[in-house]
């Protein structure tokens, strides 16, 4: 019951107002969307978002197959979102995002498949 709940904070959160963003520190009034002037914030929870996400689904996942599929799928849901973001703000597609979604995911998914070889022994 808490993934589609949390997937549904994650959508709302990546369309918060401007204002909101920018109290939250996730958001530089003065960048322009240009990729030199994104703030760590940001990024950070670009990072922590998705790949909490990721692992989230993974876990629920019964095989390596699942867990790739629900990689996969939280990966698209970033894409998803950051298409959709220009054309309701009218900003540029903010590509960095995506490429930090990607690492939060391929991360995510390498400490899974890591723990699971693990788990299964020599």
């Amino acid at each position: 019951m808490i993934a589609p709940v949390w997937i549904l904070c994650l959508i709302l959160g990546s369309f918060l107002p401007g204002p909101t963003k920018q109290r939250l520190g996730t958001l530089n009034p003065e960048a322009h969307h240009h990729i030199i002037h994104v703030i760590w914030r940001h990024r950070i929870a670009h990072l922590v978002a998705f790949g909490s996400t990721a692992l989230l689904l993974m876990m629920l996942a019964d095989t390596r197959r699942g867990e790739f599929s629900a990689a996969t799928s939280v990966f698209l849901l970033g894409l998803l979102i950051e298409c959709v973001q220009p054309v309701v703000y009218g900003t540029v597609f903010e590509y960095w995002d995506l490429r930090d979604d990607f690492y939060a995911v391929s991360a995510a998914f390498a400490g899974v498949q890591i723990a699971r070889d693990y788990r299964s022994g020599p």
